[in-house]
C-alpha cells in the first residue's frame, strides 16, 4: 500500500458485536510454503494496525499443518516497524488443526529487525499443537532476529497446551 507512513497510517478494523467481538472472521492461509499466515506482514511493512478479528482455527483453512505457519506471521526478511495486533481472537486451534512445531498465533521468526511491535488486548483461547514435545510452540512466538520497542500487554491466555509465549534465539532491545 503506498502512502503509508506514520502520519499517515492503515488500520484494517473490524465492527464489534455485543459481545465484543468482530463481525469479520478471517480465514485462509496466505500462498506459498514457509511463513504462510492469515493474516502476513510483508518484509519493510509500517505503520499497519490489525484490530477486532477473530481467528478460528475449526475453520479448515486457518489449520497449521507445516512449519513456519501461524494466525499472524511476520514475514523471514524481516524489517517490519510500527506494527500493532490490537483486541483480536484467537481460538479453537487444536490437535487436529495444528500439527505443526515452529507455529504460533502469532508467530515472528525473522532474519532482521523488527521495530515498535505491539500485541496488546488480544485474547488467545483453547489451543494446543499435536507437536506439543516441539520447542517452539505457543500463543505469541518470537524466533531469532532482534526486536526493539517489543510491547506485549493486556492479554488474556485461556485454556492452553502450549505456552503463553515463547521467546527463542531472539535478540531484545526496548531501550527509550
Amino acid at each position: 500500500v503506498e502512502g503509508v507512513s506514520a502520519v499517515a497510517p492503515l488500520t484494517f478494523r473490524a465492527a464489534k458485536l455485543k459481545s465484543g467481538y468482530a463481525l469479520v472472521q478471517l480465514h485462509g492461509l496466505t500462498p506459498g510454503g514457509a511463513r504462510r499466515g492469515t493474516v502476513r506482514f510483508a518484509p519493510n511493512a509500517k505503520h499497519i494496525t490489525i484490530e477486532g478479528f477473530v481467528l478460528n482455527g475449526q475453520l479448515p483453512k486457518n489449520a497449521l499443518l507445516s512449519s513456519y505457519q501461524g494466525a499472524v506471521v511476520l514475514a523471514a526478511a524481516g524489517n517490519q516497524s510500527d506494527i500493532t495486533v490490537r483486541n483480536m481472537r484467537f481460538y479453537n486451534y487444536s490437535v487436529s488443526s495444528w500439527k505443526a512445531g515452529y507455529t504460533g498465533m502469532f508467530f515472528g521468526f525473522v532474519t532482521n529487525t523488527v521495530t515498535n511491535l505491539t500485541i496488546e488486548g488480544c485474547t488467545f483461547e483453547s489451543l494446543a499443537s499435536s507437536n506439543s514435545s516441539h520447542h517452539t510452540l505457543g500463543a505469541i512466538v518470537t524466533r531469532q532476529g532482534t526486536y526493539k520497542n517489543l510491547t506485549i500487554h493486556r492479554n488474556r491466555f485461556i485454556a492452553l497446551a502450549v505456552d503463553a509465549i515463547n521467546v527463542r534465539d531472539s535478540l531484545f532491545d526496548n531501550a527509550a
